[in-house]
């Protein structure tokens, strides 16, 4: 579904979910998760999750969405304690343990975010989640053949994710396989036709193979759409080429990560 369509009514039911027991904790998780997501309310995401987290201290997605924002805010000390926290209260959740190994990129600590990733693929190899997640790690860190590896995989297991594939252009363009990042593109525009596919994916590919104009272009298309992934944009190799340009610069302004 396009944002624009889910997050309200997303944000209709968490708030419909409130109004029946305002002191129900995993509403007022979701609420705050929606706020940083859909409508860039950073402070508004932070009361609603700490409100959450005092309604119901041992919900562990709280602490895990908590930990994810304050990972795009830059308050990674703090990030680290949340997503800990999610595991200790849920240790055999997968996708904890999968987003702990990109809290743990977002530090900069990449040699344990590869492992936190290899040892949620121990817990389940067939962990879509958990193969795209080290394929992004990978593009941070400047292995892109790795990166592909992993994230065809997680393109497989998740029956064609187009968040996953869109990672996968990406590591093709940073590999130098400039005609099958095209062909990534190509694949993702076609799929448009039948259901909702984010501009954003298409601006990491273009990004990646270092087209500014389709880059940007594709950018305003994903803030238009409100694009959750956007988040990704001060994090994202696909975007180095045009960090230093204003267009750019503005519409970070405008999502408010830092």
């Amino acid at each position: 579904m396009p944002p624009k369509e889910a997050f309200p009514k997303a944000r209709a039911a968490a708030r419909r979910a409130i109004e029946i027991d305002g002191t129900l904790g995993e509403a007022h998780a979701s609420l705050a998760h929606i706020n940083f997501q859909y409508d860039r309310d950073w402070l508004g995401s932070e009361q609603e999750f700490k409100r959450a987290i005092a309604l119901a201290p041992n919900y562990a997605s709280a602490h895990h969405w908590f930990a994810l924002h304050l990972m795009w805010m830059k308050r990674l000390d703090e990030a680290l304690r949340e997503i800990r926290r999610a595991r200790e209260l849920d240790p055999l959740s997968l996708v904890i343990n999968a987003n702990f190994g990109f809290v743990l990129a977002g530090a900069g600590r990449y040699p344990e975010a590869i492992a936190q990733c290899r040892t949620t693929i121990d817990m389940d190899p067939h962990f879509a989640h958990a193969h795209y997640r080290l394929g992004q790690i990978y593009n941070l860190t400047g292995s892109p053949g790795d990166a592909i590896v992993e994230l065809r995989q997680a393109v497989t297991m998740s029956g064609g994710s187009p968040r996953a594939t869109a990672e996968l252009g990406l590591a093709y363009a940073l590999h130098g396989d400039r005609q099958q990042a095209l062909g990534v593109i190509d694949d993702l525009q076609a799929r448009s036709n039948r259901r909702y596919i984010s501009p954003f994916d298409l601006a990491v590919i273009y990004g990646g193979l270092n087209d500014r104009a389709h880059t940007l272009r594709w950018l305003r298309r994903a803030y238009e759409d409100g694009a959750p992934s956007l988040s990704l944009l001060n994090f994202s190799p696909a975007f180095a080429h045009v960090r230093s340009d204003a267009a750019f610069a503005a519409l970070v302004e405008r999502v408010g990560v830092r």
